[in-house]
């Protein structure tokens, strides 16, 4: 049952419902088994067809709205699921099956969000690679008296290479963990006291997938970014700091 059903049935205190089709009828017991966030403010029951057979009996009740699940389930696979179950349980079909459900355009909506959203990660990322590029040529500019001078004491152009990527990747890592740190405490520490006491959905556990493939992108994007300045460094003439 839905949430304003079990407060009304005093669920999970009380967890036995007696339900009839007509007032005075015959009542059936059932037991409840878990409540749903349904979003509706109307008490409402759920149970399986044969559940629902067992209920109707041989009377009869006005239209009933039948949820079938599956995979992108098209409209006259999912009539033919609910013909083929009504036909097992001797149920009569009186009127052609509706759909009434808004799933599949939610799910070509979410398709499509998530088309525009990679996009534009990918639009921010290369930005992102433009900036790193443009400020780590202006830091090689600045620090080329240091970097020739370590040059010309005997440092290998891959130190320097290697100093200035590890550089970069030193505070993109503090970055990163200073990102997830407050993304788990956010997710762990604040969400959950923003649900309603008693309401039957859980907190969201930290998306990890979703982080690592994020700081997977981030590093990519950090390398291609620092990349050239680090070259630029590795080639700068040591000739410079013997005239200077």
């Amino acid at each position: 049952m839905n949430e304003a059903a079990a407060e009304q049935g005093g669920f999970p205190a009380e967890n036995q419902v007696l339900l009839t089709t007509t007032s005075g009828g015959s009542e059936v017991a059932f037991t409840v088994t878990a409540v749903i966030a349904d979003g509706s403010t109307d008490p409402k029951a759920y149970g399986s067809l044969g559940a629902y057979a067992s209920l109707l009996g041989t009377a009869s009740i006005g239209p009933v709205a039948v949820r079938v699940t599956g995979d992108r389930l098209s409209q006259s696979g999912a009539a033919q699921l609910v013909d083929d179950a009504l036909t097992d349980l001797d149920l009569p079909l009186s009127a052609s099956l509706m759909r009434t459900d808004t799933t599949w355009r939610v799910a070509t909506q979410i398709d499509t969000l998530s088309a525009v959203f990679a996009a534009f990660a990918i639009v921010m990322l290369t930005v992102a690679a433009a900036g790193l590029l443009n400020v780590g040529l202006s830091s090689v500019n600045e620090r080329a008296r240091e970097l020739v001078i370590r040059r010309a004491i005997g440092v290998g152009r891959l130190d320097v290479f290697l100093l200035v990527m590890g550089s970069a990747l030193a505070v993109a890592a503090i970055v990163a963990v200073l990102a997830t740190g407050t993304a788990g405490a956010l997710v762990y520490g604040v969400v959950p006291f923003l649900l309603p006491a008693g309401s039957v959905i859980s907190a969201p556990e930290f998306p990890w997938a979703a982080c690592l493939i994020g700081c997977a992108a981030a590093a990519a994007t950090l390398i291609a970014g620092a990349a050239v300045p680090a070259i630029k460094a590795a080639r700068l003439p040591v000739a410079q700091a013997l005239r200077e």
